[in-house]
């Protein structure tokens, strides 16, 4: 298991989003399956992923601030504080 930054973590949640074009309204959904209720929506797919960007640091920053532990995502674990990236960098964890 890696521990990344927030960065990092959020790239590696971004590659497991679903994207659908609604047939009903034509908008694109969005939603990350790791991040239960993290869905949004809008009328491109580059906005959907815009959007889905800023869903997806609210409901991880929400979850934090409750004290709730990040899904693991392909290996990939949010770092919880500087001491345990820097263990991560230098292979000592």
């Amino acid at each position: 298991m890696i521990k990344a930054g927030f960065r990092e973590y959020t790239k590696a949640l971004l590659r497991t989003a679903d994207y659908v074009r609604d047939a009903q309204c034509g908008c694109v959904v969005a939603h990350v399956p790791l991040l239960p209720g993290c869905i949004t929506q809008a009328e491109t797919f580059e906005d959907a992923r815009d959007n889905l960007i800023d869903a997806m640091e609210l409901w991880i920053l929400n979850g934090l601030m409750h004290g709730e532990i990040m899904p693991e995502v392909g290996g990939i674990c949010l770092g919880a504080c500087a001491c345990e990236l820097e263990e991560c960098e230098t292979g000592d964890g």
